[in-house]
């Protein structure tokens, strides 16, 4: 079966193509000088350009995707940082996350799968400072158009000494963690 991004490709690899053969054709069934030179003049513009305008298709897709990772990461830091404060004013961590945050907004993972979604919070943590105490609940894709073999799979982690992780979905099942 056909992936959609790949019918995609097809199409993007297809039309510029049938555009260089008939600038070829044109320069080849032209009278004129002048519409020769057109039609070989657009065939070249089209050979050159087209790779240019993958890569940054395929650079701007990724971009937007690693976009949505760093703000996730940013809103975990809010969390460790806010965190940490309230584990100072009462020795231990709080047992919901909302205790934290009481009156302010909850920090969400934002993204197009996890759209609003809550980090999900571990409050029977152990004490080690390098446990996972919070973490996103949909993993983040970085999606490449082209460079498929490129795409990755990522979480964000919070540890328990407020320090923010990027790990693979492979290593996050590594952490032995479920929801």
């Amino acid at each position: 079966m056909l992936q959609p991004g790949l019918v995609f490709l097809i199409i993007l690899l297809v039309l510029p193509v049938m555009a260089g053969l008939y600038g070829l054709w044109q320069a080849r069934t032209a009278r004129r000088l002048s519409d020769r030179i057109a039609g070989l003049l657009l065939f070249l513009l089209v050979l050159t350009l087209y790779p240019f305008g993958l890569l940054i298709g395929d650079a701007l897709s990724a971009a937007k995707s690693r976009a949505w990772l760093d703000v996730c990461h940013r809103e975990l830091r809010c969390i460790g940082d806010s965190l940490l404060l309230y584990r100072q004013e009462n020795g231990l961590f709080p047992q919901a996350i909302t205790e934290v945050f009481k009156g302010r907004r909850l920090p969400r993972c934002p993204g197009p799968k996890g759209l609003g979604a809550e980090y999900f919070y571990r409050s029977s943590a152990p004490d080690d400072r390098n446990a996972v105490v919070c973490w996103d609940r949909a993993p983040h894709e970085i999606r490449h158009t082209i460079f498929w073999f490129r795409n990755k799979t990522l979480r964000n982690t919070l540890r328990a000494n407020g320090m923010v992780e990027t790990v693979t979905e492979a290593e996050f099942r590594g952490l032995g963690l479920s929801e």
